[in-house]
């Protein structure tokens, strides 16, 4: 059941928004009448499409897929698996930007504990003063990985549940791909902004998207990655950006017109 939901101001001038084609602005603001309260939103390029665009025949599955890919890599939604392998998107800071009064209950328990899970491997172990367990807590603490090696493990999952939501990750993959991105920042000097470029260019390639599939892989394949990136990019193979609103709406102008 679609509900009512709160867009603040801010939203509209946010940097990270305005990376986003327009269309999938639209999209990103359809999920949330679509999302349960807890943030929990179905992510199937056909439900949402015939949900979020149901008179727009030109924007087919292919074009909400990619908008949905972009949503993703921009780290706006989190993607996570249930025990019938359907994929399940939580809406990052949630909580912060929708308060609701009297929240109906969720009915993905599962999921809904997949996403604390995550949160408490990037809160990197807190002690508060409430904690019984500070020793402990401090030993885990040095095995949790940073706030950017964590973005990048969780953009990379991301990518690949959006290109194929049924792919086998294991539940505990994020720390563990986060561990792996620690050692490109720290031993093997990555710069963050080319590996994230690397990750998105992966996965948007025919070829690699069904080769790289773990930060492992990212890591041993790094520099032919990168080479191959820019190969791409200076080359004829140049990657298309997705569809924008904008062709829609100038060639229904022409429609119009003629």
């Amino acid at each position: 059941m679609a509900r009512i939901r709160t867009i603040k101001p801010q939203f509209w001038t946010d940097e990270k928004i305005a990376k986003l084609p327009i269309g999938a602005r639209l999209l990103f603001i359809g999920t949330w009448n679509l999302a349960d309260d807890e943030g929990i939103v179905y992510w199937n390029a056909a439900y949402l499409r015939g949900q979020i665009f149901p008179y727009d025949v030109r924007v087919t599955n292919t074009v909400v897929h990619n908008w949905m890919a972009n949503i993703a890599s921009l780290n706006l939604m989190a993607l996570y698996v249930d025990a019938l392998q359907e994929t399940y998107g939580f809406i990052r800071g949630w909580h912060k930007h929708q308060k609701i009064n009297r929240p109906y209950p969720t009915q993905h328990n599962d999921i809904l504990d997949m996403v604390h899970a995550s949160n408490s491997v990037n809160n990197h172990g807190t002690i508060t003063e409430h904690s019984v367990q500070g020793i402990e807590n401090k030993e885990k603490e040095k095995d949790m990985c940073s706030e950017k090696a964590s973005e990048l493990a969780t953009l990379l999952k991301g990518l690949i549940l959006t290109n194929n939501p049924k792919a086998l990750l294991k539940e505990n993959v994020l720390p563990t791909w986060g561990k792996t991105f620690d050692l490109m920042l720290s031993k093997d000097k990555r710069d963050p902004q080319d590996i994230e470029a690397v990750l998105r260019f992966s996965q948007n390639d025919d070829f690699e998207k069904a080769n790289v599939l773990s930060a492992d892989k990212v890591r041993s394949r790094f520099d032919n990655l990168y080479m191959k990136m820019n190969s791409n990019t200076n080359g004829h193979n140049k990657q298309q950006s997705p569809v924008s609103m904008y062709k829609y709406a100038n060639e229904e102008a022409d429609d119009d017109n003629n």
